[in-house]
């Protein structure tokens, strides 16, 4: 029974796709112009069939051996997906009115998709208004973090980044409940948008208890050194990750995380756990 049950799972992984199964030989993206290509064909699932690897690519055009070729078929809920997702990831780009067209060849077995992109008119940002304490927050810093800039497409991806930047500098000055609200406003028939990033501190925060779990035979002292904050500094988010980084680096931990929980009080208190690595390493 037992040799009966391998047979049929060996059966299962290299039976391969079904008989009416297309492998997709070719695809093709057209009419992309101020996105990045390999960027948005990642976001798709559709993907046509190529060599494991350029080394072997002599081996590829004499065989399409499985052995050589990594191959993927044709599915057509995932291609009409497909569309929309091509559509979103503009739209997050400021590409509002994209349209995608599509064209499938058929021959024996295999297909030829193409995505033709009509990427349309973009909306740009008419204004961008930044709200920030500027006893915090210089002039000089204010325009490294800007990724976005007045009469750029409306890139929701990148202001989601901008955003993360002004709060991790935020976080480093010791302001670990720092907020940033941002709002926009799209005036669609003009196709232009009005953005408020307000950015707001509140109060300092600092390191309350800090909690070791997992230790065994490493002597809890040799991890506190290891640390660059103890109970009472400023909370500082480059510390929480260089000290992730001296747990790794001592070569006695296999694991280490680091976790401070959302916490309403200004002081925050630390949990690290790690995983003691084997003993002969």
């Amino acid at each position: 029974m037992r040799r009966l049950e391998l047979l049929l799972a060996s059966a299962l992984v290299f039976a391969g796709p079904p008989v009416s199964a297309q492998e997709v030989r070719k695809l093709n993206l057209t009419g992309v112009a101020h996105v990045d290509a390999h960027d948005l064909l990642k976001s798709i699932s559709t993907t046509a069939s190529r060599c494991r690897s350029f080394v072997i690519e002599p081996f590829c055009l004499i065989s399409k051996s499985p052995t050589f070729v990594d191959k993927h078929y044709f599915d057509q809920l995932q291609f009409q997906r497909d569309v929309l997702r091509i559509r979103l990831y503009y739209w997050k780009r400021g590409y509002r009115e994209t349209q995608v067209d599509t064209t499938v060849t058929h021959t024996p077995n295999q297909v030829a998709v193409t995505f033709a992109v009509k990427e349309g008119r973009p909306t740009l940002i008419r204004t961008l208004d930044i709200q920030y304490d500027s006893s915090l927050i210089t002039r000089r810093t204010r325009n490294r973090l800007s990724l976005l800039h007045e009469n750029d497409p409306l890139d929701l991806v990148v202001l989601d980044s901008m955003r993360l930047l002004f709060q991790g500098d935020l976080w480093d000055m010791g302001y670990g409940d720092a907020v940033i609200d941002t709002a926009v406003r799209v005036d669609t028939a003009a196709y232009l948008a009005d953005i408020v990033l307000k950015i707001t501190a509140n109060r300092l925060t600092t390191i309350g208890k800090v909690t070791i779990t997992g230790i065994n035979r490493v002597d809890d002292a040799t991890v506190r050194h290891a640390l660059t904050f103890k109970s009472g500094d400023l909370y500082r988010e480059s510390a929480i990750f260089e000290s992730q980084r001296n747990l790794y680096e001592s070569g006695l931990f296999r694991l280490a995380a680091i976790d401070v929980p959302p916490q309403p009080d200004t002081v925050k208190n630390v949990s690290v756990d790690v995983t003691e690595a084997p003993f002969h390493e």
